[in-house]
């Protein structure tokens, strides 16, 4: 299982069966507790790759990709089909 957060801002992508993209303000916990959960329930480890673009499966036959940007005004978001 791999988890993909932006350094720039609070979103992620959790990769497994399914992919999961989260937004929210709690970034940082929520990353320290999947690692934290999956040492403690399983033999592999969590994966964590920061990354200002990813791809991911919005439907079983969909991929988009999204892409973080510093800019002057903050953060500018793109969300592309792939």
């Amino acid at each position: 299982m791999r988890v993909t957060p932006s350094p720039v801002v609070d979103y992620y992508v959790m990769h497994k069966e399914y992919d999961l993209l989260v937004a929210s303000t709690r970034k940082s916990e929520i990353v320290t507790v999947l690692v934290e959960a999956t040492k403690s329930s399983s033999d592999d480890e969590l994966e964590v790759d920061f990354s200002n673009s990813f791809a991911y499966h919005a439907a079983s036959d969909l991929v988009k990709e999204i892409q973080f940007e510093e800019v002057e005004e903050g953060i500018k978001t793109r969300i592309l089909r792939k």
